[in-house]
């Protein structure tokens, strides 16, 4: 993605896929009550996974972002995306996500500037249709390797870089000047944005029962921050507020929380720097076990960045509902 349009929006869908479909190198440990073994055999266990069979699932809703800090800016888009889970083997989904329709996007500050005099407001008509492409296991995480070699996304990459050589022999901004942005790149950029934080999201790997204590999970991973690898130590707390009841149809609630930490030298351009992160997530997620499927999620997401003395923070608040078609 364009660095100069996405940096402060890649950060929020990082730190989604972080948070609740983690792809990276980690180690796993989990934490239970001692009648675990016994427990999740109960007849309200709740196992959560994405049926083998495939599903189309429509999201509806607005996902906020915020910066403070060293910068600052906001910016809000409403609207539905369709999501079609493919099967490609035992234990793979293929997952198509398509932009349907966008009602409202809304930027200011550093959220606006970054599309120079464009006024993203005026393309909201063009988002619908955008497309993403992903793979994940059962549980909803990615697998990035088996993504970047769908055919689908190998020509991205390959039109990517072909713009890139294009731009080479195009003449430079001079000094002071910000470089031009494309329409085409600009709505390309938010509806990969808005389809990247309307995901539907990833399940836990264990199973819960309600009335147990919380179910707590420790990874330890590498993240991708500005191209670069920070080993990150996380802990998820996952634990149902509300029993499903019975019959299809019922509804689950699942309360989350997430708190994660890494930092990491750093070096860009000849400059180094220290660099610490610091993530926290809160919410709800509810589900309709029978089915495998999400029904609505509600997050707040913060990401505390420091660069040396520079600080950011980002925040995320997403409140969707998810639909079977």
């Amino acid at each position: 993605m364009l660095r100069r349009l996405l940096t402060r929006p890649v950060l929020y869908s990082m730190l989604l896929c972080v948070a609740m479909t983690p792809a990276c190198k980690k180690t796993t440990g989990e934490t239970a009550s001692p009648a675990d073994g016994a427990s999740a055999e109960a007849s309200n266990a709740v196992t959560l996974r994405y049926p083998v069979t495939g599903v189309a699932l429509k999201a509806a809703g607005t996902v906020s972002m915020e910066v403070a800090g060293a910068q600052a800016g906001n910016m809000s888009i409403t609207g539905e995306a369709e999501y079609s889970f493919e099967p490609m083997d035992d234990t793979h989904l293929k997952v198509v996500g398509r932009v349907v329709a966008v009602e409202a996007v809304s930027s200011d500050g550093v959220m606006k500037d970054q599309f120079g005099d464009m006024d993203v407001e005026t393309l909201i008509g063009d988002l619908a249709g955008q497309t993403s492409y992903w793979v994940i296991d059962l549980k909803g995480e990615d697998d990035d390797e088996m993504a970047k070699a769908l055919p689908e996304n190998v020509a991205k990459a390959a039109e990517a870089k072909a713009r890139a050589a294009a731009k080479e022999g195009e003449e430079k901004p001079a000094e002071g000047e910000e470089p031009k942005v494309s329409k085409e790149t600009v709505v390309t950029a938010l509806g990969s944005q808005f389809l990247d934080l309307a995901r539907p999201p990833e399940f836990p790997v264990p199973s819960l029962v309600f009335g147990d204590p919380t179910k707590t999970m420790t990874e330890e991973k590498d993240i991708n921050l500005f191209g670069q690898e920070i080993p990150m130590e996380f802990e998820k707390a996952y634990s149902i507020t509300a029993p499903a009841g019975e019959g299809d149809g019922a509804i689950s609630s699942l309360a989350i929380e997430v708190v994660a930490s890494g930092a990491k030298e750093m070096s860009q351009g000849g400059q180094s720097a220290f660099v610490a992160v610091d993530q926290e997530v809160s919410g709800t997620i509810e589900v309709e076990p029978s089915m495998g499927i999400p029904r609505a999620s509600k997050l707040d997401i913060l990401m505390t960045i420091s660069f040396g003395e520079m600080v950011i923070e980002q925040n995320i608040a997403m409140d969707l509902r998810y639909s079977a078609k």
